[in-house]
């Protein structure tokens, strides 16, 4: 079962419970299958705080930094605004963990990366982002920043090697993720958002036209951090990616005629220059790779239990942010 956490504030907690069933488990037969999460609709008047999130204008869309937010008039006022969002449950369906977490007048470096990152001793440290910590074991952290559009973190690719857990703690940028249904929907990241991608589900990411984020990286275990992605066309024997169809897809592996390699570049004006984008080193490199978010499958992936605290955050790979 899982269970949802709503959490009203930094320090403290209100639960609300939440019932959803992942899909694909719960199906009497393949046939009778819906992908993604089935969440109790009444249960979402409960998700506040979560980023907005819109369909793209087109699959690949000339200028990834440009909001690119295709909307509908879903309040039959005649007009395309914020009301028109996507709710929160297309990211829930999909796998995805979020919550908030105020990173203000908290220690972190100032506008730079810190690879690896542990709270300084002198510092002042927040109680929540430790907390969470050690709940999912999360031993490994570090900061990185990104200073310009780099097409590497915009080619459609999994991580293979755990989930994507991103903090943005300044700065704002683009997660595009693969819902259920296989189409594109972009979420727009900002400072104090937190977010989890599972492992094997398909994202990107981009700078908006600020051309500036910092995030912090999470990675559960005591082992060295992977943060190897793997590009859509070459996800066919994909482990991670085979039990992300298996939990959230009904087991069927959806076909896309709009892969990144059709990705219009041509329009792109790459005038960027990016002190933090061209890592040294290996730790570095892993700055600029993608992007990331999931839903926290707690010991397995047909339980979940997942902490809302009201606001988001992100995460990125060897070829992700």
């Amino acid at each position: 079962m899982l269970r949802f956490l709503l959490v009203l504030g930094v320090s403290f907690f209100s639960v609300v419970t939440i019932t959803p069933v992942v899909a694909a488990a719960a199906a009497d037969s393949a046939d009778d299958c819906v992908p993604g999460i089935a969440i109790d609709p009444a249960s979402l008047g409960h998700l506040t705080g979560w980023p907005k999130v819109f369909r793209l204008t087109s699959p690949n869309p000339s200028d990834p930094t440009l909001p690119n937010a295709a909307v509908v008039d879903t309040d039959d006022e005649g007009l395309l605004d914020d009301d028109d969002a996507l709710g929160p449950e297309i990211l829930i369906q999909a796998g995805v963990e979020y919550r908030y977490l105020d990173p203000t007048g908290y220690t972190y470096p100032n506008a730079t990366k810190a690879i690896p990152w542990s709270p300084p001793a002198n510092g002042t440290n927040d109680p929540a982002l430790q907390q969470l910590r050690e709940a999912n074991d999360y031993q490994y952290a570090d900061i990185v920043v990104v200073t310009g559009y780099m097409d590497k973190f915009y080619e459609e690719h999994i991580h293979a090697g755990g989930d994507e857990v991103r903090y943005i703690l300044d700065g704002s940028g683009y997660f595009d993720i693969r819902d259920v249904n296989d189409e594109w929907v972009r979420v727009h990241a900002q400072a104090g958002d937190f977010i989890v991608f599972p492992s094997g589900i398909d994202h990107r990411f981009s700078v908006d036209e600020n051309n500036y984020i910092q995030a912090m990286r999470l990675f559960q275990g005591s082992d060295d951090p992977d943060w190897s992605s793997v590009a859509r066309t070459n996800q066919t024997e994909n482990a991670s990616r085979q039990q992300y169809v298996d939990t959230y897809l009904c087991g069927i592996e959806p076909s896309s005629s709009d892969s990144e390699d059709s990705h219009d570049h041509s329009s792109h004006v790459h005038d960027l220059t990016p002190a933090e984008t061209a890592p040294p080193d290996d730790a570095d490199a892993e700055v600029n790779s993608a992007a990331s978010a999931r839903t926290l499958l707690g010991g397995s992936r047909m339980r979940m239990t997942m902490l809302i605290i009201s606001s988001i955050s992100i995460a990125a790979t060897t070829t992700s942010l």
